[in-house]
């Protein structure tokens, strides 16, 4: 959404994402944690009565130990459900809270935008100065009405300070605007972490010891298959957004951003995962190679550290992002940086490092 620009954000809506569907979602999990728990209720009770089963053979003993499994199981899915449910509740509470924010310093921004425009159009107009570049020049003040003769010089006063004003207005908004942006990548990671934590606790343990007696990190090599998903579908390479060339001022930045550089051979790392030629942590659910340490995750892996995979959090790949922007003009990009009251000079720093290996760095 280009509207979001008038506040120098370039990466879209801040705050995204639907309130009254995630409300639904989370109804819609409550239900299926109410249904889990009539089932677990229900297999209780008939796991309670199993002797008057009277079941005889080679296989009852195991139908029993079975049986007895099934309530614990229909418990720990319910709470699954009602966890997620909750947590995703919680969720769309937040972003009711962040979107207000973020939509009222949005027509802050426009407003102030708009009046500062008008100002820089009367100033033009009465001094006969023009304005270059592609963007708006931001720049103007009372101090332009020094050498201005009357009356001429007193309207250009008034024009330079509302401009002022106006410019200030336009800051805040964008600060309120960063500030939701924040609030909101904390409450979508809060929301991952209780659905993680939820799910994770849903597995059968029990059957899962059956099946897999070693649990531990293993070379694929040694079973004579791939392990992990890459042995049922070839993993797809990391979507090009990582590569460092590919990264662009109006790239979406997360929490947590790796960056791949030029130096990571990812191509060959790709290949040795679906040979079965990489470890597969079943712990972690995480491939190693090469070194480096892959998620895969919807038929594609992830990077996530590594000899050059590199982490950047939000405010480090926000730094990079300028530095790209302004094609390697380290004084326009940090000049623009310092407005951000939560970008820090560590952050510049840091994405200093990843910027060398581009192709626009002047060093």
């Amino acid at each position: 959404m280009r509207e979001w620009q008038v506040l120098d954000i370039y990466d879209g809506d801040p705050t995204p994402g639907e309130p009254a569907s995630i409300h639904a979602m989370a109804a819609e999990l409550q239900r299926r944690g109410g249904e889990a728990a009539g089932h677990s209720t229900r297999l209780g009770s008939i796991a309670a009565n199993s002797g008057a089963l009277a079941l005889r053979g080679d296989f009852a003993a195991t139908i029993d130990r079975e049986l007895a499994l099934l309530p614990g199981e229909a418990k720990a899915l319910a709470d699954a459900y009602l966890a997620c449910a909750r947590a995703l509740s919680a969720f769309a509470n937040e972003l009711t809270r962040v979107q207000a924010q973020s939509r009222n310093a949005l027509q802050r921004g426009l407003a102030a935008d708009n009046q500062y425009r008008s100002l820089l159009d009367q100033f033009c107009a009465l001094t006969r100065r023009r304005t270059y570049g592609s963007g708006t020049w931001r720049g103007l003040n009372e101090s332009y009405a020094a050498g201005e003769r009357e009356p001429v010089h007193t309207m250009v006063s008034v024009i330079g300070r509302s401009a002022r004003l106006c410019e200030a207005e336009r800051q805040q908004a964008r600060a309120s605007a960063l500030q939701a942006k924040g609030l909101y990548e904390e409450a979508s990671g809060r929301c991952a972490t209780a659905i993680r934590a939820a799910t994770s606790t849903s597995t059968r343990p029990n059957a899962e010891r059956r099946r897999q007696p070693d649990s531990g990190a293993s070379p694929n090599t040694t079973t004579g298959r791939i392990a992990g998903p890459a042995g049922k579908k070839p993993q797809l390479p990391p979507h090009p957004r990582h590569n460092l060339e590919r990264v662009q001022p109006g790239s979406r930045t997360k929490a947590a951003n790796t960056v791949v550089l030029p130096s990571a051979d990812v191509a060959k790392d790709i290949d040795d995962i679906n040979s079965g030629r990489a470890t597969w942590d079943a712990g972690r659910q995480r491939y190693v190679v090469n070194g480096r340490t892959y998620i895969p995750k919807d038929g594609r892996v992830v990077p996530e550290s590594g000899p050059g995979l590199e982490a950047l959090d939000h405010q480090e790949y926000e730094s990079l992002k300028a530095y790209i922007k302004f094609g390697g003009d380290l004084d326009a990009a940090n000049a623009e940086l310092a407005r951000d009251p939560n970008n820090t000079p560590a952050h510049r720093a840091r994405a200093l490092e990843i910027f060398r290996h581009h192709s626009k760095y002047r060093g």
